[in-house]
């Protein structure tokens, strides 16, 4: 069923529950701007974001309307600061849900792990503007003014992970678990914490040297799980505290078999018998 939202609400945690949609008693958009702070509605059956997220309208559609055009933020949720969204149905393109959140100008935190999302990890601002009945205003609000934290691992995302120069304030990007090819921009040495393993796509150039600025040696080799050989990895240096990348990410350079076992980085074999 539905999770109706008190127009007073500053917290609303309803993890963990059957809900499929989220909806307001009274409309955010056209009334008072809501008092909502934190929403959690992870573990439920969410398949579209919660109504009233953004009204989306093409710039073409808000000229045609003959009303003003002005820079201005999302004046319907002003102190919504945490959104989790994990661990439901959401499916379809990124790029499209986008909007719903971007605008949002106290969101620090958005959490859509465990979903179906496709498509690329669309960062950079799209097109849109929101139209306000109440105020009979097109708005072009700004692009995750406040993001700091960001989690779209095991969702099904492809492409390459785009440069971070839109969202200056992101620190926290967790990205695991998806299909993410390619490399990434330098700019990631913002965040000071960055998982994309279980991307095997996601390549850097293993003649580099380093790798990258916010990367280095942990100099102490790991052996992968179910594996005959250990790699050292390649840990976070600088402002980058955590770092999460798969063996493949350099080529494997560093990977060596385990005794008793012999081979090239991670083609490895056991030694013959007597040996």
């Amino acid at each position: 069923g539905a999770l109706r939202v008190p127009p007073t609400a500053k917290t609303l945690s309803a993890a963990e529950n059957t809900f499929a949609s989220v909806e307001w008693d009274r409309d955010p958009i056209s009334a008072n701007p809501s008092l909502l702070q934190s929403l959690d509605v992870s573990g439920n059956a969410l398949s579209v974001p919660p109504a009233a997220f953004g009204i989306v309208l093409g710039s073409s559609t808000c000229a045609s309307l003959g009303v003003p055009l002005v820079l201005s933020e999302d004046a319907a949720f002003p102190v919504l600061r945490t959104v989790n969204l994990a661990n439901n149905l959401l499916a379809g393109d990124f790029a499209a849900i986008l909007p719903h959140f971007a605008t949002k100008p106290s969101l620090v935190l958005l959490d859509l792990k465990g979903n179906r999302l496709q498509g690329e990890l669309q960062l950079a601002a799209n097109p849109f503007v929101f139209y306000l009945a109440s105020s009979n205003q097109c708005l072009a609000p700004a692009w995750f003014p406040a993001l700091a934290v960001m989690d779209v691992s095991h969702n099904q995302l492809t492409g390459g992970l785009p440069g971070l120069q839109l969202i200056p304030s992101l620190l926290s990007l967790d990205a695991s678990s998806n299909n993410f090819t390619g490399a990434f921009a330098e700019d990631f040495r913002q965040l000071t914490s960055f998982q994309a393993d279980g991307n095997p796509g996601l390549r850097g150039d293993p003649s580099a040297a380093p790798l990258s600025a916010f990367m280095g040696r942990s100099g102490v080799a790991a052996r992968p799980e179910g594996t005959d050989f250990t790699c050292v990895p390649l840990v976070g240096v600088g402002q980058t505290k955590s770092l999460t990348l798969d063996v493949e990410f350099d080529g494997k350079i560093t990977c060596a078999c385990l005794p008793g076992f012999y081979g090239l980085l991670d083609r490895c074999q056991p030694c013959p018998a007597g040996t």
